[in-house]
């Protein structure tokens, strides 16, 4: 069986439904214990613990540059975006399973995602559930009341879809950076 680990978070409720992205890790658990090290390392050298809005661009760019240069985040990073709605809870559990089928659509075995979230209240995570039982993703855990705070991976797609956001609203240090790179080979639009 296929186990995959899942971190989602979002960005652009602030806009009120104009614009609402949703950053998404899909990983394999080999992957997981690499990742987080690696993460931890470059996140420490970097910009600490930071919360990514309170991040100045210096300190952006030096985590991104070591961050989007890592392999085994290749073919693990997606995002979607919405617009005109204020639909938030249910656009992230599509969001997820748009990642999930789009990394399992060569895959003919059983899998099953655990999937954590940032920050969502334990009502919002009933509904999460309920979508994803409906667009039959299958899912083991769920966590959805842990802020980006208290772990690593939450506060990695916190910067990404930070970032993202930035790169797609033609933030300088974001264009400047994806300039040197392809941004459709780092993160795959879902």
């Amino acid at each position: 069986m296929l186990k995959l680990y899942c971190y989602a978070d979002e960005t652009g409720q602030d806009t009120k439904g104009k614009f609402f992205l949703v950053s998404i890790l899909l990983s394999g658990k080999e992957q997981l214990e690499e990742l987080k090290n690696k993460i931890s390392e470059i996140e420490m050298k970097t910009k600490g613990k930071t919360k990514w809005m309170k991040t100045d661009n210096k300190r952006k760019i030096l985590f991104l540059n070591a961050i989007l240069s890592l392999d085994v985040l290749r073919k693990n990073l997606y995002y979607s975006i919405y617009q005109n709605t204020t639909a938030y809870t249910p656009l992230v559990a599509m969001a997820i399973s748009k990642a999930v089928i789009h990394r399992i659509k060569n895959y003919d075995g059983k899998y099953k995602v655990n999937i954590v979230i940032d920050g969502l209240r334990k009502k919002d995570g009933e509904i999460v559930k309920k979508e994803l039982k409906n667009l039959n993703i299958k899912y083991g855990k769920i966590k959805t009341e842990l802020k980006d705070e208290q772990d690593i991976l939450l506060r990695l797609v916190d910067a990404l879809a930070g970032f993202i956001r930035d790169y797609l609203e033609k933030e300088k240090y974001a264009v400047d950076l994806i300039g040197k790179q392809d941004f459709n080979n780092l993160f795959t639009e879902i």
